[in-house]
Parts: C-alpha cells; structure tokens; sequence
C-alpha cells in the first residue's frame, strides 16, 4: 500500500509538473518570447509534444501560425535521430483538434521554407516511410498537406511537397475523403494556375469524380461567372475590356524527376511562357514553332495593336477609371484563364479513357487504387453498361472520338457537363463541347431535355443564338420533347420559377413575349399546334403561366399612368401661363415684344412652346394607356411604346419648362 501511495504521489507532481510546463510555454509563445520556447524545447523533451491551447496546438503548431520562420527552423533542428526513437511519437506528427500537423498549416499558409524545413529534417533522420507517413497524413476533413496546398491556391507551397511526394505518388494523396481532388479544388477556388499546371500533368485526375459525381469539367460548368457570356457590360465598358486590358502571360512549370512530377516554379524557362490571349499558341502537346516562321508584318501590325491597347488603357487610367479599370482586368483575366482551362480539360478528355466509376461513387479512400494504370477501363465496357441500364440506343461509331467522357452524370440528376454548361448559360462550354464531341448534342437529363430544352427553358439567349445558327446541323434537338412532351415552343411559352427579374412587371412581360415569340420564329410550323401531355398548346401554356405577371404588369401601367398623368397635368399648366405671358412687355400699342431682339426672348419662347405641345402629348397618351386593354399580345408593342412616348414626352416637357425658367431669370 505504501507503494501505490508514492506511485499515486509521484503521478500528482509529475500532472503538475507537466501543467506548469504547458503554461510557461504557452506564456512564452504568446508574449513573442521564442528564444525562451527553443531553451524549453531543447532542455526538456517533454514539452516538444505538449499540447498547450484548447484546439490542441503545440508551441510548432503555434510558431507555424505565426510564421516565425527561423524559430520554426530551430524547433525542427532539435527533433534529431536519438530523441525521436525515445519519444512516442516525433513532434511533426502532433496533430491537434483538427488533425492538422505542423506541415499541414504550413502548407494552407503556402510557406514553402516551413514545409522544406519540415520535410528535410524527417528525411535526414527518419526512413523515407515515415516522411511518405508525413506526406500522406490526413486530418479530421480528410485532406493531406499536399490537398491542403492545393486548397488554399499556394502554387510554390504544392510544387515543392509535389515534389517531395515522388513520381510514383500514391493517388488518395491526391484526393480528399469526399472524392474532391486537388483538380477540383483548384477550379473550386478559381486557382488557374495551378489548376493548368496539374491538368497537364495528372490527365488521369480530369475524369475523376467527387461523391456527388462531378468531374473537374462539372466544377468548371457550374461556375458561369467565370466565362465571357455571363458578363453583360455597356457599350464603354465593353470598349475598355475588348481593347484596353491584356493579360499577363500564363507560366507553365516543365517536369523535372519524372513524367507525374511538378517541379519547383524556379525551374521554367522563357520558351515556357504562352500569351494565353493567342489564339495561335503552342500546344502543351504539340513540338515548338519557331520565331523564323512568323511573318514580319503580322508582327508589325501586333505591336501597333498592343501599343495602342497600352496607350488607351494608360488613357483610361489617368482620367480617374482606376477601380473600374482593376475589376474589369481581374474579370478579364478569370474569363480567359478559365478558357484555357476548360480547353484543355476538354482536349485531354478527348484522348483518355472513362473513369472506372462511370461517374458516380467514387469509392472510400482505403479502396482506391495508387496506381493510376488500374483506375481506368475502356469506354466501350462502360457505354454498354449503360446502355444496358437506360435502354438507349447505340451510338454510330465515329473513331477515336467517340471515346470521350461527357457520358460522365453526376449522381443527383443525371448531368453531363455540357447539360449543366448549358443550363447555366455557358455558350463557350457548349459550343466547344460540340466541336469536340459532335454525339454530345445527344446528351439528355433525367427529365428528358437536351442542350436546347434547357438554354430555352432557363433563358440563355446567347446560347440559343449560337444553337439557331447551326439548326440544321442539330434538327434533331429541336424537335425532341421531354418527359412531359413539352417541346422547345412549350418551354419558351412558360414563365419557370427562375425567370428574369426586371424592375418593372410590364417590361418583364414585354420580354417574355418578345422572347416566345423569336423562339417561336426559330422551329417548325408544325410546332404551333403540337400537344403536351397535358394537351395543351404552347400558345394556350403561354397564356396560362403568364395570367398573373399579366394582372401586375397592368396594375403597374395604370398607377404609373396615374401619377404621371397628374405631373403632366401641372406642366401642361404652368406651360400655358408662361406662353401666354409676354417678358418685359410691347412697345407701346404695337405687338412687338420690347425684348424682341434679345436672345434669351427666343430661347424662352421656343422651350415655353415645347413644354406645352410635349406635357399636352403626355397627358393625352397617358389617358390612352389608362383606356386600352391589358392582353397579353398587347405589352409586346402597344402599350410599351405608348408608355416610352408618354415618358419621353413628359421628360422632354420638364427639361424645356427649366430651360424656360433659366432663360428667364438669367438671360431677360
């Protein structure tokens, strides 16, 4: 008994011990006194893994933070060979709360000197299992410090574990525990870049998908913003983006150890560099042309271009646009950046066989292959799966590029990546998408709509534009009905749930009836009278779904007319008093005005005229919106160019009676 005692009580000071040692550390830590924590850390052994705060970080995990690089690199010198046998477990596989070892916050924090720091010393004193253990360390999300690097958009940070990790990385290092990938991510957080740099090198990771099956090419298609077609500018602002903006040129980072490595961003080279603007640009894949074979006076005509491009932008610049000039750069460069990005997804796709999991569950980590050899079967095995599954029909065989993956679905609604381009608006996507994989236009959702369905139903006007012009190539599209054989006419004649929001219900109403009716223009004749399900015609779904935007839009023409009408009024009235009123008086009993000859007297007159027949207008067209009738087929034309008359007539009458007054007080 006398012993447990003396056990229990050496247990007691040993716990206090400990205790007072976690808080001098912490104190220490917290007040900047990091020479002191690298005295505790050498003279004690114990405190190295003591974890000091409530989220569990030690005194590395807190350096890290606080990025004190040459405390972090002293903390890490002291780990040495001896003193890591001894202890548990080394201090660079401390985790804390969260499960993030010092590396793992040096890497979201892209500070390559930490990882670097971190990586030598495990590889200088450990096997090189244990620095693989440290690589592939995962926290409680499931991510690695490469995933992590990847995540926070710290290209040099990623490069360098990259590196680290080998040429024969294991996959799952890759990949997060729900199926994102460090592809997806980069897309994820618009981290071009890198996301160019690990597509050229990991074409295996392009047709991998997340648990929800989306490949990188669905992140890509579900983030229109990112794309030319979503941005609508005016006529200045489109000036300066087409002509005075110009995008930095796109590094791209060549292998170094190995064919799957990514070296350090230092080891690149001028040949390297791609204006990412042109049109004509080497391919990753294709040999280098050479400068000879360019022509002196397309060069020429290059270098005015640009100069004239600097020259207005500088312009631009200096008369006080610079916030606008900055937006309009950092848009311009996310559109062609993501450009680049979905072309080259879609070129190696082109290439490449289907993901084993057709697109859907990509399987638990532990369960993934870490060759990339295994993770691939021919697309054919995987079509007939298919076909098998939905009854659909064979496709004719067109070569190589019918082996392509934008049979790829995600797993809620069945999408490919031109399906959910589509329904986004992205024309880009689509067009490319059918360039490449012309059996692509094909492609249906769960509730039976292809591309033109959804551009139609979800009111992608370019888009449309861009299916119309190459009708003829794509009739067949045209003419198929969904699951509720609803036609394209039947989907352009409903309101939806996300239709376009206008300020005012009588021009929503306006272009949703210019928007049926140009659909209408654009398929058969023989659609006008075609039946859905329902048995309705597209002219009796329009007149349904949109009875009620009707009932407002009427509402609001006749409040507007009313208040207008009485601001018409009070002009029209003012107006006639100052006409009738002769400034300054005759000369004696004739009827020549005694300012006759001033000019200011003619200005008074002529605006004085015109607020009067304008404000008199006004009044009359506001009267006849009040009178007519509010259908449907009347807002397309009738109404609304009565409304822009009666508005313009009455601002035209406000702009010549203030005029008239000017004239009066300054001028006579």
């Amino acid at each position: 008994m006398a012993s447990e005692e003396i056990v229990e009580q050496y247990l007691e000071i040993a716990d206090q011990d400990q205790e007072s040692l976690k808080h001098e550390l912490l104190n220490n830590a917290m007040e900047g006194k990091w020479e002191e924590v690298v005295r505790w850390y050498k003279d004690y052994p114990r405190a190295r893994n003591a974890k000091l705060t409530r989220s569990g970080e030690t005194a590395l995990h807190i350096a890290v933070i606080e990025k004190k690089d040459g405390t972090v690199e002293r903390l890490v010198k002291l780990v040495d060979a001896a003193e890591t046998e001894a202890e548990e477990i080394s201090p660079l596989m401390v985790t804390n709360d969260r499960g993030n070892t010092p590396l793992h916050l040096a890497a979201s924090l892209g500070n390559t000197a930490m990882c670097k720091c971190m990586c030598m010393c495990m590889s200088k004193h450990l096997s090189s299992g244990e620095l693989q253990q440290l690589l592939g360390r995962r926290n409680t999300a499931g991510e690695t410090p490469l995933f992590l690097a990847a995540l926070r958009g710290k290209r040099r940070a990623f490069h360098y574990l990259h590196e680290m990790c080998g040429p024969e990385m294991p996959y799952d290092y890759a990949r997060r525990a729900d199926g994102e990938t460090i592809l997806h991510v980069a897309i994820s957080g618009e981290c071009f870049h890198l996301a160019y740099d690990i597509s050229r090198k990991h074409r295996d990771l392009i047709h991998c998908v997340n648990e929800n099956g989306y490949t990188p090419l669905h992140v890509l298609a579900s983030k229109p913003a990112l794309f030319r077609s979503s941005l609508q500018l005016g006529p200045f602002h489109r000036f300066i983006y087409n002509y005075c903006l110009l995008v930095k040129k796109f590094t791209i980072i060549e292998p170094v150890t190995g064919a799957h490595s990514i070296p350090t961003p230092m080891k690149h080279t001028e040949a390297n560099k791609l204006d990412i603007e042109d049109p004509k640009e080497r391919d990753p894949d294709t040999p280098n042309q050479g400068k000879g074979s360019r022509n002196e006076k397309v060069m020429i005509i290059k270098f005015i271009s640009i100069s004239t491009m600097w020259f207005i932008g500088v312009l631009v610049w200096l008369l006080g646009f610079k916030i606008l000039f900055k937006k309009l750069q950092a848009r311009k460069e996310k559109n062609i950046w993501s450009l680049k990005i979905m072309k080259l997804l879609l070129q190696r796709s082109s290439s490449q066989k289907h993901d084993s999991s057709g697109g859907y569950n990509p399987g638990p980590i532990s369960s993934m292959p870490d060759r990339t050899d295994d993770f691939h079967i021919c697309l054919p095995e995987l079509w007939e799966t298919e076909q098998k599954k939905e009854n659909m029909p064979s496709l004719p065989s067109q070569g190589k590029k019918d082996q392509e993956d934008y049979f790829a679905r995600n797993q809620a609604g069945g999408e490919t990546p031109i399906l959910l381009a589509a329904k986004n608006g992205i024309k880009e996507m689509v067009m490319q998408i059918l360039d490449v994989f012309p059996t692509a236009i094909l492609d249906k959702d769960s509730a039976n709509k292809n591309i033109v369905h959804l551009a139609v139903e979800n009111r992608r006007t370019q888009l449309y534009y861009g299916l119309v012009r190459k009708k003829y190539f794509y009739e067949s599209a045209f003419r198929d009905v969904d699951n509720n054989g609803n036609s394209v006419l039947h989907l352009a004649a409903r309101l939806g749930d996300d239709h376009r929001l206008f300020p005012f219900a009588a021009l929503q109403m306006q272009w949703e009836d210019t928007w049926h009716k140009y659909v209408k223009a654009s398929v058969p004749r023989d659609f006008f009278l075609n039946r859905n399900d329902q048995n309705k015609t597209p002219k009796e779904v329009f007149r349904e779904s949109h009875e009620e935007l009707v009932k407002q839009a009427g509402k609001w023409l006749a409040e507007t007319s009313n208040s207008c009408s009485v601001v018409a009024t009070l002009v029209t009235t003012v107006a006639f008093a100052t006409t009738a009123t002769v400034p300054g008086g005759m000369k004696g009993d004739s009827a020549i005005p005694n300012l006759y000859s001033h000019p200011g007297f003619k200005v008074f007159t002529i605006s004085s005229l015109v607020a009067l027949s304008c404000s008199i207008t006004s009044v009359v067209v506001f009267l006849s919106i009040l009178t007519s009738r509010y259908d449907q087929k009347d807002f397309r034309r009738d109404l609304s160019k009565k409304l822009l008359v009666a508005l313009t007539t009455l601002f035209m009458s406000l702009a010549a009676m203030m005029l008239c007054f000017y004239a009066t007080s300054s001028w006579l």
